[in-house]
């Protein structure tokens, strides 16, 4: 069993409901609590009495976790203890309650900071203390582990890793290598390590999303403040991680005994990355033990690096709560191991392809007149790209579709690659793409009669049921360059 990773996400996710800020912001705020109870109960229905198809088998489903990120996992359970509730003081007036649902860690004599360990003090306090504020309907309509309903809710990977962790510690190694480098001023410094950057993504064909590193991309004001990265995006915390292990494996930094940490920890944590991404949903014991000792190390050498700068009265390697969200990723496969029993893989519990899908309909949402019925505009545009993707996907079968690949219809289709034949004796290009369903092409001069001959084949191959789009520039006068696209 694999990750649920491949194919679009409009063929892999159901978008449930759309709603404006304002109907679930300040007065409206009870709509957020309906919202949840209704999706809880339609959750419990699916495990219950599940759905029946068309050929009379029935099927159920069961939710076996609810990720998202930290905040929305915060606000749909309602809980009392999350990263909110971090004590940002040495003394305080009133006792910490605690920045886990999971644990005790940040209260009084049970620190989130002990990472250097795999027996740290909040082991053993797991789900010793309720920290829902009031019961949550998923754990009251959803099946859950008696005493354990907390764990219903997962941490995720991708904000964890990608938008947390990674982004703290990319931030301390890269105003560190800023120092290494022997311009004089410090933007003369980021000048030359962007430089750098980009020559070596160019190299090696990865995508730079950033073409300047400042000190203002990893937050970093001055030498009291922590640099903390505020990378915008994973995809860029993925590739700065590669080119800061391509710089570990082609240089030494002696120095810098923080950037020779640094080095270690960069192997450890790409290498547990790579393990747990080529592995499927499921990680056997020794797979377990791996990952886990991998990000052990990590956390050993983030611990070793933080201890090492405070005692040098630096700021460097700051430490937050999805630190701790790491920490008990590597405690869940330690125990497996322990145990001696499989494990989900971390991606199981990851997020980043729903990331994409909201964005989808989001956009979508912002080319919908706010008039009403907004609401219902959103959902019906949801449902056209969906459909779409179905179609593609092979979900959904279009009525003859299957038939026409072997009907005499199949003699217009070829009459389109005797066309392209003769667009590729007059210098033009014409592409076809199979199972995609779609014609891209582009013709130059006096050819758009084969342009004309060409879509009135398509039309003959074509659902009339079907989304087309037709995109033309100059058509049919000439000699302009014309461009069709079709697809659905």
């Amino acid at each position: 069993m694999e990750c649920n990773f491949l194919g679009h996400t409009f063929s892999t996710r159901f978008l449930i409901c759309t709603l404006r800020k304002r109907d679930y912001a300040d007065l409206q705020s009870g709509t957020w609590k309906t919202l949840m109870e209704t999706v809880a109960q339609d959750a419990r229905y699916m495990w219950e009495t599940g759905v029946q198809s068309g050929c009379n088998p029935r099927y159920w489903g069961i939710v076996v976790g609810i990720i998202g990120d930290w905040p929305f996992l915060h606000k749909c359970a309602g809980f009392e203890r999350s990263f909110n509730n971090i004590q940002k003081k040495v003394r305080v007036r009133k006792a910490p309650v605690g920045i886990c649902h999971l644990c005790q860690a940040g209260q009084v004599d049970c620190p989130f900071e002990q990472i250097e360990t795999r027996r740290p003090i909040w082991a053993s306090t797991e789900f010793v203390q309720d920290p829902f504020a009031q019961p949550s309907p998923f754990t009251t309509q959803l099946l859950c582990v008696p005493g354990e309903e907390a764990g219903l809710f997962q941490f995720d990977w991708f904000h964890t890793m990608s938008l947390g962790v990674l982004k703290h510690y990319l931030g301390s190694v890269i105003a560190l290598m800023s120092d290494q480098e022997q311009q004089g001023s410090i933007d003369e410094r980021f000048a030359s390590l962007s430089e750098k950057y980009r020559r070596w993504c160019h190299q090696n064909s990865e995508r730079a999303f950033v073409m300047r590193l400042t000190k203002e991309s990893i937050n970093w004001e001055n030498r009291s403040t922590y640099p903390t990265g505020s990378l915008h995006r994973g995809a860029l915390s993925t590739v700065l991680m590669k080119w800061v292990a391509s710089r570990f494996a082609s240089e030494t930094f002696p120095n810098e005994p923080l950037l020779s940490l640094a080095a270690d920890a960069c192997a450890a944590i790409q290498r547990c990355t790579r393990i747990i991404y080529r592995s499927g949903l499921w990680l056997e014991a020794g797979q377990c033990r791996l990952v886990a000792e991998l990000g052990f190390q990590f956390l050993r050498r983030y611990s070793q690096m933080a201890t090492m700068a405070k005692n040098d009265q630096r700021c460097f390697f700051i430490y937050q709560p999805k630190i701790h969200s790491l920490h008990h990723f590597c405690m869940t496969l330690w125990k497996a191991h322990q145990r001696n029993t499989w494990a989900v893989n971390p991606l199981g519990f990851s997020c980043q392809q729903s990331e994409d899908f909201i964005g989808r309909p989001s956009r979508l949402a912002r080319r919908v007149t706010p008039q009403t019925p907004v609401l219902r505009r959103i959902m019906e545009r949801y449902l056209l790209r969906a459909y779409r993707e179905f179609v593609r996907s092979r979900y959904l079968v279009r009525p003859g579709w299957d038939e026409y690949k072997h009907s005499e219809d199949l003699t217009t289709f070829n009459s389109l690659r005797s066309i392209s034949h003769s667009f590729k004796a007059t210098s033009s290009t014409l592409s076809i793409m199979p199972r995609i369903q779609g014609v891209t092409w582009s013709t130059v001069g006096e050819e758009n009669h084969l342009l004309q001959q060409l879509w009135g084949a398509w039309l003959k191959v074509a659902n009339p049921w079907n989304l087309m789009k037709w995109k033309t520039s100059g058509f049919p006068r000439k000699p302009r360059v014309s461009t069709l696209t079709l697809y659905f």
